[in-house]
């Protein structure tokens, strides 16, 4: 998933998210095995992709505008919970990065947070130095940083790699 294309896995989990999204709420456009295989389809990718910010703005998304109705309710946590148990049960199927960022705590504890706001800076003072760079990006898969010894090539934050790679354009 560390496609130089999608940056990172939760660039493709945003996608995953949004297409969720548009389903959901869309449910009524699609014949009922269409709109059910794409949401195993999209929900898959989106454990896989393990974004953890696209998977809780989904769940906060689809939440808040059902919180009234019981049924929905009861059908949102019976698919968290299932899918919960389908991430732990076939844990040691899924690559190791997805595991590894599974463990919030211990990848702080091994990265120091991943020096993500020296590396955000860095992303903004490149994107803004150079005005063309700024409208149309400078595409994705470009080094940011060197940090004690490894390159960085994406920037950790969905917003500022859509900035940073396809500029204000895109």
């Amino acid at each position: 998933l560390y496609d130089p294309l999608f940056g990172s896995p939760n660039v493709f989990g945003a996608f995953s998210a949004l297409a969720l999204l548009y389903l959901i709420f869309q449910r009524h456009l699609f014949p009922k095995p269409i709109f059910v295989s794409a949401v195993v389809f999209y929900t898959s990718l989106l454990l896989i992709s393990f974004s953890r910010a696209s998977i809780i703005a989904l769940l906060i998304a689809t939440a808040l505008p059902f919180i009234k109705k019981i049924s929905t309710a009861i059908i949102f946590i019976s698919i968290i919970s299932i899918s919960v148990v389908l991430f732990f049960s076939f844990q040691d199927a899924l690559p190791e990065w997805v595991t590894t960022k599974a463990n919030l705590i211990n990848d702080i504890q091994e990265t120091g947070g991943s020096n993500r706001l020296l590396i955000w800076k860095e992303t903004l003072d490149s994107t803004i130095s150079d005005p063309i760079t700024m409208i149309f990006g400078g595409g994705p898969g470009r080094i940011i940083i060197d940090l004690q010894g490894a390159s960085v090539d994406h920037p950790h934050n969905f917003y500022l790699f859509v900035f940073w790679a396809y500029g204000l354009v895109g």
